[in-house]
């Protein structure tokens, strides 16, 4: 998943948090499951500023799961990727003894 990947400083988590709510509605289960585990990797990311906006618009159940979820989050999250001009300037950094 990109926003797992390349962190929330990189992908538009604006379009995303317009189209969650809507995920969650869709009669496939699939992507019911796949928007829980959206949510989950967008509050690792966001924090509480994510609760807000779905709050109004999901089913009490589907917010409790959500909750759940989010209970079990510990600790920073950190991108597994960088882009490559963040490459260049963490290597650039090194290379200068900044450490990165």
């Amino acid at each position: 998943m990109g926003l797992e990947q390349f962190g929330a400083k990189v992908m538009n988590v604006k379009v995303l948090m317009k189209v969650l709510p809507s995920l969650f509605e869709h009669s496939d289960q699939g992507v019911r499951g796949e928007a829980k585990t959206l949510a989950v990797e967008m509050y690792k990311w966001l924090g509480a500023a994510l609760k807000p906006s779905l709050e109004k618009q999901l089913k009490p159940v589907q917010l409790k799961e959500l909750e759940d979820e989010w209970a079990k989050i510990t600790g920073p999250t950190a991108p597994t990727r960088l882009l490559r001009s963040q490459q260049k300037a963490q290597a650039t950094a090194v290379a200068s003894g900044g450490g990165g």
